[in-house]
């Protein structure tokens, strides 16, 4: 019942989000007309290789802003909501250039913290989880964590926008939670300064699994299409949040099984 919940939410986005856009093109500048549009469509039609990556510029870990896990009857009550954002943010750099989103978000599922542990570490496996990943491979193993290389896609007013970045994963304890870090270490030129966190606390009983998972989010993409800075706003919570219901409907289809 809860799953199909989501999937209406998740229709309702994507109706709201083809409105939005379509609305937000009216407000693109004459001299980009239907013929431009096209051209530069079919540009982005066929996958292009993952470009080169550089080092990034040290992306700082915030997880000392965790906040205190709450108890199991407060836990519970965020299930009978959706995934919820304590904070979502979207400001532009100095030089206009860049925009930046931070998030800091909350949710509850009926599993236990060690299946959405294994879920997040599973790196390779991240695409099957998140639609906003394409891959991940391992770069170097660590004794607590990876050096990865993923590759995203986003889609926006018909055009596909791709980012291929590396990321120290690693994890630490942090009083009742677990957390699981990412950390941006290099960067294909349109990302920078990623980093954040999953936190998670069990607050299962013998009979009732339950986890709580605390996400924060942080980074600057470069301004590369009209009315990104719009969508971001618009519809970057909601898309950060999705993030959650497809780790937590992961989590639950793990323990089904």
């Amino acid at each position: 019942m809860r799953q199909a919940a989501r999937r209406n939410e998740d229709q309702l986005h994507r109706k709201a989000l083809a409105v939005s856009l379509r609305f937000l093109a009216l407000l693109l500048p004459a001299s980009l007309g239907a013929a431009d549009l096209a051209a530069q469509s079919a540009a982005f039609a066929s996958r292009p290789p993952p470009p080169a990556i550089f080092p990034a510029a040290a992306a700082s870990d915030r997880s000392e802003e965790l906040p205190s896990p709450p108890d199991r009857a407060t836990a519970r009550s965020l299930l009978a909501g959706r995934p919820r954002a304590l904070t979502y943010q979207v400001t532009r750099s100095e030089d206009g250039k860049w925009i930046r989103l931070s998030a800091e978000t909350e949710a509850a599922y009926p599993v236990h913290a060690s299946t959405i542990e294994g879920i997040i570490k599973n790196y390779v496996g991240a695409s099957k989880v998140f639609s906003r990943i394409d891959w991940v491979k391992i770069i170097e193993k660590l004794d607590n964590g990876a050096i990865t290389e993923q590759f995203s896609g986003v889609k926006a007013f018909g055009f596909k926008f791709y980012t291929t970045n590396r990321f120290h994963m690693w994890t630490s304890g942090k009083g009742d939670y677990t957390v699981m870090h990412f950390l941006q270490v290099a960067s294909g030129g349109t990302l920078r300064d990623c980093s954040g966190y999953w936190a998670v606390v069990d607050r299962s009983t013998a009979d009732a699994p339950l986890c709580y998972l605390h996400y924060s989010l942080s980074f600057e993409a470069r301004d590369q299409f009209p009315g990104q800075e719009a969508v971001m706003r618009s519809f970057g919570e909601a898309d950060v949040l999705r993030a959650l219901n497809e780790l937590g409907n992961a989590a639950e289809k793990a323990e089904k099984q």
